[in-house]
């Protein structure tokens, strides 16, 4: 038990640094759109998907999973000692080579993404390296389970970013300039002081096993990760040459409003679940059970999409101030589609209790194939209207081919009918609040026809009699953390409102 209690505190640990890492971009998000223009806004988010393809393409991802797979693995302290002082030769070698070739070819490379400034260009590319670095030294304190240390260094970062962004943003008009300096001077003073501590800890061994094994380790990440980049933000470079600089900042502010729904359903509920899966793989009644977590969490995603879907033209009426057209309509697609990236990430839970990662590959190179067709069909007609249809698509897909082949690898009762009926009561209660116009008079109305999706789905019978025993427990146990209720000896809920007034 008391293994447990200690895997869950620094599985809690990490999860709350995590989301403050996530957290630091939405709370950002008024900041950048009142003192960005919608153009500087797309600008910015090219850069973020640049950034990511630049990271993809130099390892990093493939890197940090063979740290911590090495440093875990390691017999003895001076084999740890040469797997650190190796994953970070190769992570500067392969960051810093690969990024003074792009900052060689900025120019050219500017012009094809109509970026005006190559200089901009090279410092979003340092501040993409640099952060990769600091990321790399703060996986070291997840291999050794340091989760508290993890969350300061973390909790650290996000203050220094967000002083920064706003002094640089706000204060001297710096605009995506202030934005990148933000993050280049927040992540090389950490990563100095991370590598200042490796140093300090016994110093660094070089071992060229190590360098050669960690390098075919992470080389199969390489083409995956490819697939998902384009899977989520292949659409960007294609908008690039279809629509301006204003509706790409539009359609960046769409997607990051409907990242929102993610952040506070899936990912808290994913961390607890990623954790207890394999232990419920090997109960007996394991197919049963991985179909009522797949339920239960789709519903989460559901019921927080279905409120953003509700309020999106105040969202962004809200953090945008004015101009951003276009933002609120992408929302709500965006949203459904990410409800089948869910369900897929949920499925893909087969291949990891039955170590069968190998079916992601092809599953994703086939999705990615759908996905760009559906680009190259939708986005020249429809513009940012295509690409959030053909995101929406290509997760459809995507789900549906991770569905057959798991299935294959380890079958799931999934509870389909509960699933469909908690979605389309979301899509008949959205559709009702799009006869409601935008304003801020109306919210307690769409609170209201919120309520009524959990209510509605209570008194049809999809919430199960169980999931009714745990939504009563839960609310007791608040009402007594709160005060309104004690337990009386004749175990009888007595009212104790009065009582301090008393």
């Amino acid at each position: 038990m008391a293994k447990k209690s200690s895997f869950l505190w620094h599985a809690a640990v990490y999860g709350g640094g995590n989301l403050l890492v996530y957290a630091a971009g939405f709370l950002l998000l008024p900041l950048y759109v009142r003192c960005l223009s919608e153009s500087e806004y797309g600008t910015l988010d090219v850069f973020n998907r640049l950034g990511e393809v630049v990271i993809l393409c130099l390892l990093y991802n493939g890197l940090r999973q063979a740290l911590l797979a090495f440093h875990n693995q390691a017999r003895d302290e001076m084999e740890r000692r040469a797997v650190v002082g190796s994953a970070i030769l190769l992570t500067l070698l392969l960051l810093g080579g690969g990024g003074a070739l792009v900052m060689v070819v900025a120019s050219p490379l500017s012009r094809w993404l109509q970026i005006e400034n190559p200089g901009l260009l090279r410092l979003a590319v340092a501040s993409v390296v640099l952060e990769s670095l600091a990321l790399m030294l703060l996986a070291l304190a997840q291999a050794r389970v340091e989760s508290v240390f993890f969350a300061v260094v973390t909790f650290g970062q996000f203050l220094l970013r967000v002083g920064l962004s706003i002094a640089l943003v706000a204060g001297f008009g710096l605009g995506v300039q202030g934005v990148l300096i933000a993050s280049a001077v927040t992540s090389a003073l950490f990563a100095l002081v991370l590598l200042g501590r490796e140093v300090v800890r016994g110093g660094l061994w070089i071992d060229r096993r190590q360098l050669k094994a960690m390098t075919w380790f992470a080389l199969p990440f390489v083409p995956g990760g490819l697939g998902f980049f384009l899977l989520n933000s292949g659409d960007r470079f294609f908008l690039l040459h279809h629509v301006d600089k204003a509706a790409l900042g539009a359609y960046a502010l769409g997607y990051k409003l409907a990242l929102v729904v993610k952040l506070f359903s899936r990912r808290p509920l994913y961390m607890v679940w990623s954790a207890r899966m394999y232990e419920a793989a090997r109960r007996p009644d394991a197919p049963t059970v991985f179909g009522k977590v797949f339920t239960r969490m789709l519903a989460a995603e559901v019921g927080v999409g279905l409120a953003l879907c509700l309020v999106a033209k105040e969202a962004v009426r809200f953090l945008a101030g004015g101009g951003y057209d276009g933002a609120a309509a992408v929302i709500a697609p965006l949203v459904f589609g990410y409800l089948f990236l869910t369900a897929a990430d949920l499925m893909d839970a087969a291949f990891y209790v039955k170590r069968r990662t190998a079916w992601k590959t092809p599953i994703m190179l086939g999705s990615t194939a759908v996905v760009l067709a559906l680009y190259a069909l939708l986005i020249p007609p429809l513009g940012i209207h295509g690409a959030a249809l053909a995101t929406l698509f290509g997760f459809v897909a995507h789900a549906g081919l991770t569905g057959v082949v798991s299935q294959r690898v380890f079958p799931v009762r999934y509870q389909w009918g509960r699933v469909a009926a908690a979605v389309a009561w979301a899509i008949v209660l959205w559709f009702v609040g799009q006869g409601l116009p935008a304003s801020w008079w109306l919210l307690p109305a769409k609170a209201v026809l919120w309520l009524t999706w959990p209510v509605g789905l209570w008194h049809a019978g999809v919430i199960s009699e169980e999931e009714k025993q745990c939504a009563r427990a839960f609310a007791r146990t608040v009402g007594e953390k709160l005060g309104f209720f004690r337990e009386p000896a004749t175990g009888a809920p007595e009212l104790r409102a009065g009582e301090r007034a008393a």
